[in-house]
């Protein structure tokens, strides 16, 4: 999980460097899958 988070922060700061809000969003989308599997 740690690396996961580390590849979307990085892939965060590459692709999002201006919508911190929109990334966030997208974070939560992403993350509620994750967490519902483990």
């Amino acid at each position: 999980y740690v690396k996961s988070a580390r590849v979307v922060g990085d892939v965060i700061g590459k692709y999002h460097p201006h919508g911190d809000l929109a990334v966030y969003n997208t974070i939560v989308r992403m993350a509620q899958p994750f967490s519902l599997r483990y």
